[in-house]
């Protein structure tokens, strides 16, 4: 099992850009029993500039 903590690189409004594309990536894994769990961090953060 894998557990991974994301801290952005860049503002959250330029990652709530890729959030479509990201549910698809999951919904992929989910579907083919790849994964088994996932979810938001709350709250979300970004490194500061």
């Amino acid at each position: 099992m894998f557990i991974i903590s994301l801290t952005y690189k860049t503002s959250l409004e330029n990652v709530e850009r890729f959030i479509p594309e990201h549910n698809d990536f999951l919904e992929k894994y989910y579907r083919s029993g790849n994964f088994i769990a996932s979810g938001r961090k709350e709250p979300r953060t970004e490194e500061s500039y």
